[in-house]
């Protein structure tokens, strides 16, 4: 079933920006003119950026608009992008336009105006980001009855296809079909291959410091390095993730106990060992259609969840002393291969990946189900446009009952990618570490709550705070399983 092209009405889009903006014919106004009209107090590169990304809309988002601004800014549509110098946020703001589906640009000039009557001197880099991402936290882009079935049969089940979906829905196939599209158009709606890392005895290990240039005496391990992210509690905090083997681990660990052992100063670096395989889970559980929003009182679930009388979760099993396992699965070179190319390209086909690896499909099938099969390799649900708040938890406690109520508390919420941890300094705490988007209303029911655990004494300390950038997903097996 052919696609509708998707056209774009940016003079629409303008009316909803400040009063200038409004006056100007979009597809007669030159690129030059509309540099002028924005905010002197904006740095140039980013000027240049909103000037490219007005040009990108109005031309209904062809390649060539595209081109030409990687071209202007030397960067790409890639969520890569931040790891080459002189970074400039095109795949960022291409981000925040799927969210609203084009009314960033109007979002932002609207957030931007009362800062440039404000303040006379520029703003700097990291606020205008900030200001990117406090531009759409209102924003909540619609979902209907339709949508929510599906959204939730594929966190359910992320391996259903079009066929089964039908069935789960009860709706029609071209429905269903219609409503899978605009899901992947609005949402980012995408299913992803995810490689279960303690299988192949694999550790993951998070460093977390606020001196971004602790990370420079671990760059002889950056063919071990995942991704990494930064966010703002109080102050720029910045994370990289790891997955070592049982050698890298150690060479890791060493870097860390030359870095902090015998010095005068106590330094912000910490060195956060997974405990257990990450609990990710999509719920929608929470959210009432009608009004478009999420529904949580936390307080009320957590003393629901407290009383009752059989934990969800056992604490001995998520915060073990030794993992991963000792009992490994030992891929073949050609597993490896095929467990790479899936990772890495999502958006192939089965055959377009056969042909890329150079055999025959079905080949590549039975490998895969076996694969899955063993647990080596899972399909995981994802939704990159739902809710504009990305935010990095952070928290530890030592009383068992918390942390038995507090995770389930957690995957109440839309989504969580929730890591169990032990400090390398502090082994006898429990920490987590957790991935989570949230609204605006969430986030501060979320920050009220923990602050109220906090004064309780039921947790130790934690940082709730907005994730700026960062981008997972760079590892690959071949380098990090031992060479044979």
């Amino acid at each position: 079933m052919p696609r509708k092209k998707k056209t774009n009405d940016i003079a629409k889009i303008l009316k909803e920006a400040p009063k200038r903006y409004q006056k100007i014919d979009p597809n007669n106004y030159s690129l030059e003119k509309f540099h002028q009209l924005l905010p002197q107090t904006i740095p140039q590169i980013i000027k240049e950026d909103i000037v490219q990304y007005y040009n990108y809309l109005r031309n209904n988002r062809n390649k060539e608009s595209l081109k030409q601004w990687e071209k202007v800014s030397g960067c790409t549509d890639s969520p890569n992008s931040w790891k080459m110098e002189g970074y400039r946020p095109i795949f960022s703001f291409l981000y925040y336009d799927r969210i609203t589906d084009g009314q960033f640009l109007a979002l932002l000039l609207d957030r931007l105006e009362p800062i440039d009557n404000q303040q006379k001197e520029e703003i700097s880099l990291l606020d205008f980001n900030r200001q990117c991402r406090l531009s759409i936290i209102n924003f909540r882009p619609e979902i209907d009855t339709i949508d929510l079935k599906i959204l939730q049969a594929l966190s359910e089940e992320p391996s259903l296809v079009l066929k089964e979906l039908t069935k789960k829905t009860g709706h029609s196939y071209a429905a269903v079909y219609r409503h899978f599209q605009q899901l992947k158009d609005k949402l980012g709606l995408r299913i992803l291959t995810r490689i279960n890392w303690g299988k192949l005895g694999v550790q993951p290990i998070y460093l977390l410091t606020k001196d971004y240039s602790d990370f420079t005496q671990f760059e002889g391990l950056q063919s071990y390095l995942d991704g990494e992210a930064s966010f703002l509690w109080g102050k720029r905090h910045f994370l990289r993730n790891y997955y070592v083997n049982p050698a890298s681990r150690k060479k890791l660990i060493g870097i860390y106990n030359e870095m902090t052992e015998g010095k005068m100063e106590e330094s912000s670096l910490q060195l956060l060992e997974l405990t257990a395989k990450p609990i990710v889970k999509w719920t929608f559980n929470s959210y009432d259609r009608q009004k478009q929003r999420w529904k949580i009182d936390f307080i009320k679930t957590y003393r629901y969840l407290r009383n009752r009388q059989k934990q969800e979760i056992n604490i001995e099993k998520l915060f073990k002393k030794e993992y991963p396992p000792k009992n490994i699965y030992q891929l073949t070179p050609l597993e490896t291969n095929i467990i790479d190319d899936l990772v890495g390209n999502y958006n192939l086909t089965q055959k377009e990946l056969a042909e890329h690896l150079g055999m025959h499909a079905q080949n590549l099938s039975t490998i895969k189900l076996k694969l899955l099969a063993d647990n080596v390799i899972y399909p995981r649900f994802e939704l990159r446009n739902f809710l504009p708040i990305g935010c990095l938890l952070w928290y530890s406690s030592t009383i068992k009952e918390t942390m038995e109520t507090f995770i389930p508390l957690l995957q109440k919420l839309p989504f969580t990618n929730i890591s169990p941890v032990r400090n390398y300094s502090k082994p006898d705490e429990m920490q987590v570490i957790a991935f989570i988007f949230l609204d605006d209303i969430l986030y501060r029911n979320l920050v009220t709550f923990l602050s109220r655990l906090l004064d309780n004494d039921q947790i130790e300390d934690f940082q709730l705070g907005l994730n700026i950038e960062g981008y997972f997903g760079l590892a690959k097996v071949s380098n990090i399983l031992p060479k044979k």
